[in-house]
């Protein structure tokens, strides 16, 4: 195989390669097996077709897969040859491809960059020190805790941890009153208005509450209430649960209440 290599620019390269005829020969020999052994004509069996018929029969295809099939495996074997590293594909610009003639094409293409490093010897890294403090660590456990605990039912006052399944009537100062059936409410959590989480706490199962709020002017709704300045809240059938008792395991078991259905089992 002749190779003949130039460089366009330090990144771009254009390539000329060469082979006898006698490397296509073997190459169309490859090929024409390979058609006999999968071609179906008419009066033979699969794979016992005369060569010369199969040869006559689809000469414009096996000339097109031989020309490939060399294009491909030259052009590898070429860069590999001279230790390029091309980068895409290449662009095939010129190409000989004569019956008993020697296969020749040109192509151009990108080559990765060579390129020396300097002076990273005396670079000093430094790797921070990753600290975990002890409150840290118990939040982590506390979240995997808390995301791990179901919920049961408890005949208590509702109070901080505790979650609430209510069914909530809203009536705003401005706009359309609206209803939420089976949402949970978290007594204490963080968002809510003081005076609203303080109509919470203690609150039974199967009572009703009414719950005046005045929101800021700026406005505070949740997924459950959602709700602006001067809205009037009133809520239904509550259920809660205390937050579990400590326990080793990330897993915990958390008591609700609820009047007319049963609490979920896990969530």
């Amino acid at each position: 195989m002749k190779i003949e290599l130039k460089d366009l620019t330090p990144v771009r390269k254009q390539m000329a390669v060469e082979v006898e005829p006698d490397v296509v020969a073997r190459e169309q020999g490859a090929v024409l097996r390979r058609f006999i052994s999968q071609v179906r004509l008419p009066g033979f069996r699969q794979g016992k077709a005369p060569a010369s018929i199969v040869r006559t029969r689809f000469a414009k295809e096996i000339e097109e897969d031989v020309r490939d099939r060399l294009l491909s495996r030259l052009y590898r074997e070429a860069t590999q040859e001279k230790g390029l590293r091309p980068l895409g594909d290449p662009v095939l610009e010129k190409l000989t491809h004569e019956e008993g003639q020697p296969f020749r094409f040109e192509a151009s293409f990108e080559v990765l960059p060579t390129f020396t490093v300097q002076g990273y010897r005396e670079v000093q890294a430094r790797q921070p020190k990753a600290v975990v403090t002890d409150d840290e660590v118990a939040a982590a456990l506390e979240e995997i805790r808390r995301g791990n605990s179901r919920l049961v039912t408890a005949d208590k006052a509702a109070d901080a941890g505790d979650v609430l399944l209510t069914d909530v009537h809203g009536t705003p100062a401005e706009g359309e009153p609206f209803h939420r059936e089976n949402a949970l409410i978290e007594v204490g959590a963080e968002g809510h208005l003081p005076e609203f989480d303080a109509a919470l706490r203690g609150a039974a199962a199967g009572g009703d509450l009414d719950v005046t709020v005045a929101y800021p002017a700026s406005g505070s709704s949740t997924p459950w209430m959602p709700c602006g300045p001067g809205c009037a809240k009133t809520w239904r059938r509550a259920r809660r649960t205390p937050p579990a008792p400590p326990s080793a395991r990330p897993s915990s078991t958390k008591s609700c209440w609820r009047t007319r259905s049963l609490c979920p089992s896990t969530w």
